[in-house]
């Protein structure tokens, strides 16, 4: 059967069609109007879990309540004394209207990509302050107080200050977990800060040491004695009444030595000694010349006891340790920063001898390390062991990752002003690469102390 219309019934079926195709719209706009202001009426949160840890640990971060598709900046800040500190990622809210850091793409901001952590190790200095700044906790007793935020649409940096905000959540980053004891050590030439786990023990006692900064950080021991070692964190050089420049005599580190490993809650194992930069070859020489140290994590550091400054020096009983001067004259400097890895190579004296000593080593290092020549030294530790026969070591090398490979989840520092020096230095290292190496080095770390110090006999 054919139906055959009029021009007339036809033109009106029309007209009606126009009309319900017009209201159909006005309802698809009113609905998606509604799903674009949800972002402003309140009903957007940023959620994060936990609110409360420490700061290797990671946290779920996530956004609720937006529309579909919704562009958005979610971001990161801290102030830590006269340091501000931010970052910031651009995400799509999905069909549900959430966005979900741990699974979701970030596709710019100040890092990119699926990173759960990514606000966390990819802050950087907010505009308007000194260059080359290097974040340190200097009171560990206090966290990192971490604002997080939600902002609409994609944002730069320079405009996420004035940025619309739809949604902000505070969160607590410690090193220092509830329970460790924090105790200030002056005990004969022994300065330090002393952290004891919370309950039982004995237990496994680190000393741990910094680099030619000088001074006492404490964060990173805080950080060992929260995950349960008793970690002695040890000055040695600009600090109090001990020597203003790094001219020191290994006497004092075995003093230390003596003094912390007899302690009552230190297992009898042995002590173990983590240190970075500058202050792994003060622990490598430590082992050299004390059967007491058991086991050394070396981080960053050179195969020869290398001096930097006029006023530097070691000494072990009266006598000066074997060092070098870097060759100075192949120094570089690009962007105005100080490159000093060019200045080492196979040629220095004063290389660190370890072959005699039974402590077990762990040697981490960042193959695009700006302020040592990585590779080299690697190589060269090798090359003593293997030539000694001997086994007690292991050496990781880390592809992208710079010099300061420190805990995870702090902000990533390519380059710093260094206060002793008074220059400022390429660290090296791509952020994310680092970032990762740095979650690897802490777990090997940890077991590699807890395998060779978590031993105990009756003293």
């Amino acid at each position: 059967m054919v139906t055959v219309m009029s021009a007339a019934s036809v033109l009106c079926k029309l007209r009606w069609m126009a009309v319900g195709s017009f209201f159909n719209a006005q309802k698809v706009t009113r609905l998606h109007s509604a799903r674009r202001l949800s972002s402003s009426t309140g009903l957007v949160k940023i959620r994060a879990d936990p609110v409360v840890s420490l700061l290797d640990k990671k946290v779920d971060i996530s956004v609720f309540g937006l529309a579909p598709e919704e562009r958005v900046t979610v971001s990161a800040s801290l102030t830590e004394r006269d340091m501000r500190f931010h970052s910031w990622g651009h995400y799509i809210a999905n069909d549900h209207g959430q966005v979900k850091l741990a699974t979701m793409d970030c596709i710019g901001g100040s890092y990119s990509g699926v990173e759960p952590m990514g606000l966390f190790w990819s802050m950087v200095q907010m505009p308007g302050q000194r260059k080359g700044m290097r974040l340190q906790k200097r009171d560990i007793t206090t966290p990192y107080n971490v604002t997080l935020a939600v902002h609409q649409e994609h944002v730069l940096q320079d405009t996420l200050d004035s940025a619309k905000t739809f949604a902000q959540t505070v969160i607590y980053r410690h090193y220092l977990s509830k329970g460790v004891k924090r105790i200030p050590i002056r005990e004969g030439r022994v300065r330090g800060v002393l952290f004891i786990p919370k309950e039982g023990g004995p237990f496994p006692g680190i000393i741990d040491l910094y680099g030619t900064v000088g001074g006492l950080p404490e964060h990173r021991a805080a950080l060992l004695a929260s995950h349960g070692f008793a970690t002695l964190a040890l000055a040695y050089f600009d600090y109090e009444d001990l020597p203003k420049f790094l001219n020191v005599d290994l006497e004092y580190f075995e003093e230390a030595i003596h003094w912390f490993g007899n302690q009552k809650y230190i297992m009898t194992s042995g002590v173990g000694i983590i240190g970075l930069s500058r202050g792994s070859e003060m622990a490598m020489m430590a082992a050299q010349h004390f059967q007491a140290v058991k086991a050394v994590v070396a981080i960053s550091g050179t195969h020869c006891n290398a001096l930097y400054g006029e006023k530097e020096g070691i000494s072990y009983r009266g006598q000066p340790i074997p060092s070098c001067r870097i060759d100075s004259s192949k120094l570089k400097i690009e962007d105005n920063l100080i490159k000093l890895r060019t200045c080492f190579h196979s040629g220095l004296k004063g290389e660190i001898q370890l072959t005699h000593s039974d402590a077990q080593f762990l040697f981490l290092f960042g193959a695009d390390d700006g302020l040592t020549n990585a590779p080299l030294s690697a190589r060269m530790f090798e090359n003593q062991f293997r030539e000694a026969g001997k086994t007690n070591y292991d050496i990781v090398m880390f592809q992208d990752a710079g010099h300061l490979l420190e805990p995870p989840y702090a902000p990533y520092c390519g380059s710093s002003y260094h206060k002793v020096y008074k220059v400022y230095l390429d660290c090296g290292g791509q952020a994310k690469e680092h970032a990762r190496s740095e979650e690897d080095a802490w777990k090997r770390i940890l077991q590699f102390f807890d395998k060779h110090l978590r031993v105990n006999t009756p003293k």
